[in-house]
């Protein structure tokens, strides 16, 4: 349902259900996958990234796609959340395209979810400022075609789930994402005053 006190209700819940599923041990991880993945989602929901990282949840092995997605929601998130663009954003961006394609991978390229969280990654990558693209190693060619990549993953995630985004009620994200492909795309035309101002925002 969104907004902090719903959010703080459903952790307290999901974390006694936790300590019950792990024999009554506080703050120890279980192995019910949907309570697990259920934590990850309300700490990336509550951007407090360091909880959500403790869960390890890369090596937790749980079956499906379901936590590779997760984690790249997560990288995607805090890379929204953030004011400056700097390597280590460029690395939030690695790895939210890394296991969003894992996810996709995993789901049997048939998942609307997985295949909408990689074309909403790879649609950064175009307009990504031209020095932090060659500070990960990618030339500015390698990435023109991401558009057309990202445009076909959308339209073959609405073909699987044609009502879906009817269902999506979380827009702060959204707004998010316009917004930084609205700075980089005007830094990008501009050329910025300076290199660092290319991806500076503020």
């Amino acid at each position: 349902m969104g907004g902090a006190d719903n959010l703080d209700q459903a952790l307290a819940i999901f974390t006694r259900l936790r300590t019950g599923a792990a024999g009554g041990k506080v703050n120890t991880p279980c192995n019910d996958k949907e309570i697990e993945l259920a934590l990850a989602t309300l700490f990336s929901e509550m951007e407090i990234w360091p909880q959500f990282d403790a869960l390890r949840l890369h090596a937790r092995l749980f079956p499906g796609f379901e936590t590779d997605l997760c984690l790249s929601i997560r990288y995607f998130s805090e890379l929204l959340a953030s004011q400056h663009l700097s390597p280590t954003q460029s690395r939030l961006l690695g790895q939210a395209i890394h296991s969003a394609a894992l996810a996709v991978e995993a789901s049997g390229f048939i998942s609307a979810s997985c295949l909408s969280q990689l074309a909403h990654s790879v649609r950064l990558l175009p307009c990504w400022p031209d020095i932090l693209l060659q500070q990960q190693g990618i030339q500015k060619k390698d990435v023109k075609g991401w558009n057309n990549a990202a445009k076909f993953l959308f339209a073959t995630a609405s073909e699987i789930a044609p009502y879906r985004q009817q269902l999506q009620t979380s827009t702060h994200w959204r707004t998010r994402e316009r917004e930084l492909r609205a700075r980089l795309s005007q830094r990008r035309t501009s050329g910025g005053s300076a290199p660092h101002e290319a991806w500076r925002f503020n």
